[in-house]
């Protein structure tokens, strides 16, 4: 089975297409916002890297939010249209839940921290599970970073582009706060 996912909530356009056992292209662009100029060009690039086609993809994934709401609308119209050419089914995935597998492998709890700009964020807070799956904890909030750091009381490994403006702030007033490189902080 060939999924082709699109993220759009973010700065970063993120496409992957993987199979069942691995990625098999991906592309991640941080070109603005740019997306509806990225996207199908994006699309047709990592479809011509793995010599596929469009008809060979058996499923679009299609990331949610919470996040930049044109951007959402951007990628969520494209596979939509493309649905309705095509007829390939789409799934919907919330955003912070694709970051938080960035840090699957992290031995402590995960907190995904979007900057929502206006002094918030979008966070979420999960812990593993067994076999190294991500157990959400919290809903998916709309808070400031001083309420967001009277929720924390465990050791709690962060990520998302919200540490690039709150970062400093949190590991400030959490001892145990440990701040992603940036490498997690997108799907």
């Amino acid at each position: 089975m060939k999924i082709l996912a699109v993220e759009t909530s973010t700065r970063t356009l993120s496409i992957a297409i993987r199979d069942q056992n691995s990625v098999l292209a991906e592309y991640k662009g941080d070109g603005g916002l740019r997306h509806s100029q990225d996207l199908i060009p994006g699309i047709n690039s990592l479809l011509k890297k793995i010599n596929s086609k469009l008809s060979d993809i058996d499923c679009f994934a299609i990331s949610i939010g919470p996040g930049s709401f044109t951007g959402l609308r951007i990628g969520v119209s494209i596979l939509k249209g493309l649905n309705l050419v095509t007829g390939i089914p789409i799934i919907a995935v919330p955003s912070l839940d694709v970051i938080a597998y960035n840090a699957a492998d992290m031995p402590h709890d995960i907190c995904v921290i979007v900057d929502a700009k206006k002094n918030n964020l979008y966070a979420s807070l999960y812990k593993k599970g067994k076999n190294n799956d991500i157990i959400r904890i919290w809903d998916y909030l709309l808070i400031t970073a001083d309420e967001l750091v009277k929720r924390i009381k465990t050791k709690t490994f962060f990520l998302g582009d919200g540490a690039a403006v709150y970062g400093k702030f949190i590991s400030e007033r959490l001892k145990d706060a440990i701040l992603a490189d940036k490498r997690y902080w997108f799907p």
